[in-house]
C-alpha cells in the first residue's frame, strides 16, 4: 500500500492495541476563551470575576472544568478518534478535575488504550484512559468509551 493511503486509512478496532498511547498538539487557554465560555456555560464568579477570583480559593481566574473537558474532546476528535473507525461514543466515566487550567496554560491531550472487547460481529469497545495535561501534569482524567468497526465491516 502506498504511504498517503496508508497514512489517510482509518484504523479499525483490530489496530489498536492495549496500552498504546496517543498525543494531540497544544492548545492554550486564553483568559479570553475562559471568560466567554463561562459566561455562556458556566456563569461561575471564579472563571468571570477577576477580582474576586484572586481573593478565592485558587488566586486567580480559572476555566470551567465542563471548558476544558470540551478543549479535550476537541483535540482528541480532531487528532486521534479522525484516524479511527469511529462509529459512537458510548460514555465517559471517572471525570476527575486533577488541578484548575488557568489563562495561558498550554496544554495537550493524551489517550491511552486499557481495553479492547469485540463484543459485536461489526465493532468492539473501546476503552480509554484521556488527559488534559499541562506543564504542571494532569489536568483532567476520565476513562472514555467508543465503539470502533472491527476489520472488513463497511461504513454505513
Amino acid at each position: 500500500m502506498a504511504s498517503d493511503e496508508a497514512a489517510s486509512r482509518l484504523l479499525s478496532a483490530e489496530e489498536l492495541r492495549i496500552g498504546e498511547e496517543f498525543r494531540t498538539s497544544d492548545y492554550v487557554f486564553s483568559p479570553q476563551s475562559i471568560r466567554d465560555f463561562a459566561a455562556a456555560w458556566d456563569p461561575m464568579w471564579f472563571h468571570l470575576d477577576e477580582e474576586r477570583a484572586v481573593a478565592g480559593p485558587f488566586g486567580g481566574i480559572i476555566a470551567s472544568g465542563l471548558q476544558s473537558l470540551a478543549v479535550l474532546q476537541r483535540l482528541l476528535v480532531l487528532e486521534v478518534y479522525s484516524r479511527w473507525q469511529v462509529v459512537v461514543g458510548r460514555g465517559f466515566r471517572e471525570v476527575r478535575f486533577l488541578q484548575p487550567v488557568r489563562p495561558q496554560d498550554r496544554t495537550h491531550a493524551t489517550l491511552r488504550v486499557l481495553g479492547i472487547d469485540p463484543r459485536h460481529p461489526e465493532r468492539s469497545l473501546v476503552t480509554a484512559r484521556a488527559e488534559l495535561v499541562g506543564a504542571r501534569g494532569a489536568l483532567v482524567s476520565l476513562v472514555v468509551e467508543q465503539y470502533v468497526r472491527r476489520s472488513g465491516v463497511q461504513a454505513d
